[in-house]
């Protein structure tokens, strides 16, 4: 997981990292949703808002990039896009 921290332009590369210099060292992290690529299926929980949905989308729509890309149908121009 990489997350561009917006105040200091550093990528940060875990939970950790991001949790600590956003000052949220400690908290508990609160799911909204979740996607599992084996079923396809979208989760939303309680706590979803209206960026929960299109945030999960975007997992279900790399994984199906990801999956034309590594299927011997994707054109070489459509696989360097993707890489």
């Amino acid at each position: 997981m990489l997350k561009f921290h917006k105040y200091s332009n550093e990528v940060l590369s875990t939970p950790e990292q991001y949790n600590q210099i956003t000052g949220l060292e400690g908290a508990k992290p609160i799911r909204k949703g979740s996607y599992d690529a084996k079923s396809k299926v979208i989760k939303l929980f309680e706590d979803a808002d209206t960026s929960t949905l299109p945030h999960e989308l975007a997992h279900f729509w790399l994984d199906n990039m990801w999956t034309y890309a590594n299927s011997g149908f994707a054109s070489p121009e459509y696989i360097t896009q993707f890489n």
